[in-house]
């Protein structure tokens, strides 16, 4: 369930700043054949978000801050990829 809402960012964050160019895709955490990116990304929380080696590990509650968060993070990681 706290994916949810960060998910959703996300894909708006992905159309405004990138076009839809960039491809996100979701782990569930339940499925025992996920254990090893769990592990080898070390995720211990949801949401966790990894692009190009960098990780953020979201658990913030306001909805502002989330969003300002997620655009920081995805800006920074874009040079990445």
């Amino acid at each position: 369930m706290p994916c949810k809402p960060v998910e959703e960012k996300l894909k708006r964050i992905n159309i405004s700043m990138f076009g839809k160019k960039l491809k996100i895709e979701k782990i569930n955490i339940d499925i025992a054949e996920n254990r090893g990116i769990l592990k080898e990304y070390k995720i211990t929380s949801v949401p966790t978000l990894v692009i190009g080696g960098k990780k953020l590990m979201v658990n913030i509650q306001e909805e502002d801050i989330i969003d300002a968060i997620l655009q920081a993070f995805i800006e920074s990681a874009a040079s990445l990829i």
